[in-house]
């Protein structure tokens, strides 16, 4: 599965219910009332993928999400981040203004990154897993 570029994240509207992307989670953070998932697209830049845990499906989305696969979300929310309680974009270190919020119809689909073997770090070019 590919992962989504920048300016394929970017493309998704502020206030829409249609967010579509693609990354590889790089850390899941877990608190009492949410879970926050960062992601890496193509280029290595980071997003945030926010589900509330009083969402409906949310355990069974956020239980298969693990470190190192791809996730792959479709009719997500785009929420901006409202920088006067929260500065997300500066916390999470995203060139995003916005996140993903895992809504109940939210539809995802998650497959394992392949593994690309490397000699040295000259050979890294773009993001993934590496061997």
């Amino acid at each position: 599965m590919q992962l989504s570029s920048l300016a394929e994240l970017m493309l998704n509207p502020t206030g829409s219910w249609l967010g579509f992307c693609r990354g590889l989670i790089k850390s899941v953070l877990k608190s009492s009332t949410k879970t926050t998932i960062i992601l890496e697209c193509d280029t290595g830049e980071l997003f945030v993928v926010t589900a509330f845990h009083t969402t409906k499906n949310s355990a069974s989305i956020l239980e298969s999400c693990v470190c190192g696969n791809i996730v792959k979300f479709q009719n997500l929310k785009v929420q901006k981040f409202n920088s006067e309680r929260f500065d997300g974009q500066k916390f999470y270190n995203t060139p995003l203004g916005f996140e993903f919020v895992v809504q109940s119809a939210t539809v995802v689909e998650i497959t394992e990154a392949a593994i690309t073997k490397v000699f040295s770090i000259a050979d890294i070019t773009k993001s993934g897993v590496f061997g």
